[in-house]
C-alpha cells in the first residue's frame, strides 16, 4: 500500500492509502464509519488485493490520520463527499465501487445521488437514510442545545495521533462505552460532537429513488443503532438494490463479522450484480 495525502478545498489535509493491483479494471474505495479509521477495514483490504483491484482506503477528515478542522462548517456532510470525489479524481479511478460501513456508508449513499456518473456501485453495510427517530427528536428539543453549541467552539482539539487497535474490541457490543470512549478520542471530542450535529439531521428519503446503481446492502440482524427495519425501508426505495442479512449480527459488522462480509461481496460480485 502507498500512504498519500491531497489537500483539500477548504485546506484540510486528507489521508489516503493506494493499492494498485495488476493492472485492475475496477476500483474498491472504502469508507469507514464515525470515530473510526482506514484501519478498520484491513481484512477486507487484505482479501480483495488478491483480487488485483485498486483498492483506495481513506481517513475521513477529522479521522486518522487526516487534519482535523478548526470549524463547524467544516464538518458538513457535503466537505466528506468533496473530500472523496477529490481522491477518487486524483487517483484517475475506474468502475469505483463505495464500500461504506455506518456513516461511511451514509456518505456514499449521498454521493452516489449526487454523482452518478462516477460510481459503478455501492456496498453499504449497516447504513441509514436518515438518524433514528429519538436521536432527531433529541436533538430538536433538548433545551440547552444552543449553549452547548456555543461551548463546543470554544474545545480544544486534543486527540489520540495514533490509529487504534481494533482487535482488542472484536465482539463488543454496539455501545461499548471503552469503544466509544476511544472513537471520541481518536476523532477528537470537538470533531465528535461537530459530526454528531450533522449525522442527527440526516435525511435522504427524497433522494432514495434517484440512485441508479447497484447497491448491496449487508446488515446485522441485532443492529441497534440501525435496527434491520431501516435497511428493508431502504431496500424497497432502491430501484436496483439487494439486502443480505447476517444472521446475530450487531452494527460492528467490519470488527465481528468479516469473514461474512468477505463472503456475500464475492457472491454478488460472481453474480455480476456489483
Amino acid at each position: 500500500m502507498i500512504q498519500k495525502d491531497i489537500q483539500s478545498k477548504d485546506g484540510v489535509k486528507i489521508h489516503y492509502e493506494v493499492f494498485e493491483g495488476n493492472k485492475p479494471t475496477r476500483t474498491f474505495v472504502f469508507v469507514h464509519g464515525f470515530g473510526g479509521c482506514l484501519r478498520a477495514f484491513d481484512p477486507l483490504v487484505a482479501h480483495f488485493q488478491k483480487k488485483n483491484f485498486k483498492i483506495i482506503n481513506i481517513d475521513l477528515r477529522a479521522h486518522g490520520k487526516s487534519t482535523r478542522p478548526k470549524k463547524a462548517f467544516q464538518h458538513d456532510l457535503n466537505v466528506f463527499i468533496e473530500d472523496i470525489v477529490a481522491v477518487i479524481e486524483k487517483e484517475k479511478a475506474k468502475n469505483v465501487t463505495l464500500l461504506g460501513h455506518c456513516f461511511g456508508g451514509i456518505i456514499s449513499l449521498k454521493l452516489a445521488t449526487e454523482h452518478q456518473k462516477l460510481i459503478k456501485s455501492l456496498v453499504l453495510m449497516s447504513v441509514s437514510y436518515k438518524a433514528p427517530n429519538l436521536s432527531r427528536i433529541f436533538y430538536k428539543y433538548f433545551p440547552f442545545k444552543a449553549f452547548i453549541l456555543k461551548i463546543v467552539d470554544f474545545l480544544p482539539h486534543f486527540y489520540l495521533k495514533k490509529y487504534p487497535s481494533y482487535a482488542k474490541y472484536k465482539k463488543s457490543g454496539d455501545f461499548n462505552p471503552i469503544r466509544i470512549c476511544s472513537d471520541v478520542f481518536h476523532t477528537s471530542p470537538k470533531s465528535y460532537l461537530y459530526i454528531s450535529r450533522e449525522v442527527v439531521s440526516i435525511n435522504f428519503s427524497k433522494q432514495i429513488p434517484t440512485i441508479k446503481q447497484p447497491v448491496l446492502l449487508i446488515h446485522g440482524e441485532k443492529d441497534n443503532v440501525f435496527p434491520i427495519k431501516i435497511a428493508k425501508e431502504l431496500q424497497k426505495n432502491l430501484k436496483n438494490s439487494r439486502l443480505e442479512t447476517i444472521k446475530q449480527a450487531n452494527h460492528l459488522l467490519v470488527l465481528n463479522s468479516n469473514p461474512e462480509l468477505i463472503k456475500l461481496i464475492e457472491e454478488n460480485l460472481s453474480q455480476n450484480f456489483l
